[in-house]
């Protein structure tokens, strides 16, 4: 199959709350990151450990490497949620058999029936359509922690940046 399967299109469907859940989360904890560190380095000159004026530019550097590196940090774990490895993760806890989902995924061999094939890739992507956000729960509850820390990080950050006036 030269063209998306089915099933590829079902499972992207199915991962999108989580992309979207989990992009959130990210954009989310780098500005509460990066606000921490602006608290931290404010509340540091407020008590006069900071006297020079040289400290405002390098703390707005490591504000721009942290945001960096949250960013790069955050592309990767975004692609733990792509078609394959959603795929793998909904094999190995038993939701699919091994290789079913990531088998219509990969170009039908030579030879092989195309219909047998087309037929297959529309039943699992119904399959997927209809268990797979139930199969992605723990998932799904794994990111809700992530948002509820990342929401965390922020008041925090919020908190310890607006208390250095």
């Amino acid at each position: 199959m030269t063209a998306p399967s089915l099933t590829a299109h079902a499972l992207l469907r199915v991962a999108r709350p989580l992309r979207s859940r989990r992009l959130g989360a990210a954009a989310v904890g780098i500005a509460g990151s990066v606000l921490l560190l602006l608290g931290f380095a404010a509340w540091l000159a407020r008590l006069g450990v900071f006297r020079e004026p040289g400290w405002v530019p390098a703390v707005w550097v490591l504000a721009l490497l942290l945001a960096v590196a949250g960013a790069w940090i955050a592309r990767r774990r975004l692609a733990l949620l792509d078609l394959h490895p959603v795929a793998r993760w909904l094999e190995r806890v038993g939701a699919w058999r091994l290789g079913a989902l990531r088998g219509v995924l990969d170009p039908a061999q030579a030879g092989a029936s195309n219909e047998l094939a087309r037929v297959a890739d529309e039943r699992l992507a119904r399959d997927v359509e209809a268990r797979g956000a139930g199969a992605l729960e723990p998932v799904a509850r794994d990111l809700g922690r992530e948002a509820r820390l990342a929401g965390g990080v922020l008041l925090s950050g919020l908190a310890l940046l607006g208390t250095s006036q």
